[in-house]
């Protein structure tokens, strides 16, 4: 049976494993106890037709579905739709589960939900009509933050290739020009380590289906952003850039005031 699959223990072992990697959906849905709770984990499946497959003989009383992710063993589920007692009962579920992951996080269009706050939930997630849509605004925000660091990749690639053109015009005459040639070719690994992964991680956070999977992209994206922040401002050859003697450049302050600027917009 296809609920067989997505339900195997051993399979969804292997799949937590994968999570430490990268996102993984799932379903979870809560029985009337935690020994009959289920937990469904598929690579390509969708979250949400995954709950209705479990949730078709009818023993579950409520769930939810969305993407899991493993950090230092913390399961962290990112679901779409809030379910009453969640925290509480995932992680009365992964205590007697052969699996290195025994404490959850749950999280709610980026918030954290943790046992005390489900109180308060009560009534909401079990009769919520499916996934929370992402704010226009929200959208506006990625679609912004993209455009800029694109934008930031363009004025950089476009001063480095003028400080490539002055020391070659500089030093035409040399005998070996070519060999010279090749050593200011590499200025433009600056851009191979600050590639357009973020563009693309942001632009799919604009168009993600739904505000959990839109959360992700957006962790994704501030991990991408501290990654560039700190090689612009530990590389000895970013640092000194703009001090150089062959022409005036502002590669190293263009670089560090964008990553700031999209940083503090993802953050408002």
């Amino acid at each position: 049976m296809a609920e067989d699959r997505i339900t195997d223990e051993q399979a969804i072992k292997r799949l937590l494993k994968k999570a430490e990697e990268e996102p993984i959906n799932f379903a979870f849905g809560l029985g009337t106890d935690p020994a009959k709770h289920v937990l469904a984990m598929h690579l390509l499946k969708n979250p949400k037709k995954m709950f209705e497959t479990v949730k078709a003989d009818g023993k579950l009383k409520a769930g939810t579905w969305g993407t899991a992710r493993v950090e230092d063993k913390i399961l962290i589920l990112n679901i779409v739709k809030k379910c009453p007692g969640l925290a509480k009962n995932v992680k009365l579920f992964l205590k007697d589960k052969p699996w290195k992951q025994k404490k959850p996080r749950i999280l709610f269009e980026g918030q954290d939900i943790t046992e005390e706050e489900e109180g308060a939930m009560a009534g909401e997630g079990a009769q919520a009509g499916g996934p929370a849509t992402l704010p226009v605004e929200k959208a506006k925000t990625f679609t912004q933050a993209a455009a800029a660091w694109s934008k930031t990749r363009d004025l950089v690639q476009q001063e480095l290739k003028k400080l490539q053109t002055s020391i070659l015009t500089k030093f035409k005459d040399v005998p070996d020009v070519k060999k010279l040639a090749g050593s200011v070719k590499q200025l433009d690994g600056i851009l191979d380590k600050l590639d357009d992964r973020l563009t693309r991680t942001l632009t799919q956070a604009a168009g993600a289906p739904d505000a959990g999977q839109a959360t992700e992209k957006q962790r994704e994206a501030n991990a991408i952003i501290k990654e560039y922040a700190a090689y612009v401002s530990r590389d000895p050859l970013l640092k000194s850039i703009d001090q150089n003697p062959f022409v005036k450049l502002n590669v190293h302050r263009t670089l560090s005031s964008a990553l700031k600027a999209i940083a503090e917009k993802m953050a408002s």
